[in-house]
């Protein structure tokens, strides 16, 4: 009885294709819960460049050989129905600059694809941008967007504003506790004329129950000599993947993600390293 197809292997190619290719395959083995050896494979077998590019053709075993004249002809890439624009507000060439900035939100390369110069095209692209029937239009299909496609793109926002938006006490409990005061032979240390314990009080950093962490958000764990280390995903990294997305993403989103980045950016200044938050979790033996 042949295995049945694992679900997550057309998931990864919609995770793949709605970023035009540019997600890296260990970001949707970690969203899926898979080996990045696995979505690696699955973007062979299935030949998920060429499905992008349009280009895939039937590899049937009575297919003719690659022939001058049977060589097949490279399909143009369809747009989706939702970019057939049909405003009679725009004209021909804003209809284009609309369909070509729909494709990655980039108001120059749209400009420059519709014709217009390199040296003008950023003036252009946002000039136009600032026209209310285009901005209009573009609202229209992004929608539209979101509708068709809306399922896949908005669960790559989430995974992506999970990390952007983790937070330390997500994954550790900390702060100061009371612990039996010990001497140095480990043993605990009594008053001397009530006989209690004597307790002193320390800092403490205690990981939560895996059950009750996103473990998604955790980058590494690993256990050595001083104790475990907790790495969270690169926020900064997060945010700038979020960029891609910013055209289907709601004013809440936008304006959240925004705030984040001020709020970053003045926490890390000018020498912002590309690094995920390490955690370190030392256990002490309550000596003084």
């Amino acid at each position: 009885m042949a295995r049945a197809r694992d679900p997550n292997r057309d998931n990864a190619f919609e995770m793949w294709k709605q970023t035009g290719g540019e997600i890296k395959l260990k970001e949707i083995a970690d969203q899926l819960g898979v080996s990045e050896g696995t979505v690696r494979g699955w973007k062979a077998k299935d030949r998920w460049d060429e499905r992008l590019n349009g280009t895939l053709q039937s590899t049937e075993r009575n297919a003719p050989k690659n022939t001058e004249r049977s060589k097949p002809k490279k399909t143009k890439v369809e747009l989706p129905r939702h970019t057939e624009i049909e405003n009679d507000q725009l004209t021909d060439k804003q209809r284009l600059f609309v369909m070509e900035y729909l494709r990655d939100f980039n108001a120059t390369r749209a400009a420059m694809a519709v014709g217009y110069s390199k040296k003008t095209a950023y003036s252009i692209g946002w000039e136009l941008l600032r026209k209310p029937e285009i901005q209009a239009e573009i609202k229209r299909q992004t929608e539209a967007m979101v509708d068709d496609l809306g399922m896949s793109v908005q669960r790559i926002i989430a995974e992506y504003m999970k990390i952007a938006f983790a937070d330390i006490s997500d994954v550790v409990d900390f702060g100061r506790k009371k612990v039996p005061l010990r001497d140095k032979k480990g043993n605990i240390v009594e008053d001397p004329h009530s006989g209690e314990p004597l307790t002193i009080s320390m800092n403490y950093i205690d990981l939560k129950d895996s059950d009750h962490i996103d473990t998604s958000v955790i980058s590494e764990i690993k256990e050595g000599k001083d104790g475990i280390s907790v790495k969270l995903h690169d926020k900064m990294k997060a945010l700038a993947a979020l960029e891609k997305y910013l055209g289907y993403m709601t004013e809440e989103q936008r304006l959240r993600i925004e705030k984040l980045k001020l709020e970053i950016g003045k926490l890390q200044g000018s020498s912002a390293e590309d690094k995920g938050i390490v955690i370190q979790i030392n256990y002490g033996d309550g000596q003084p």
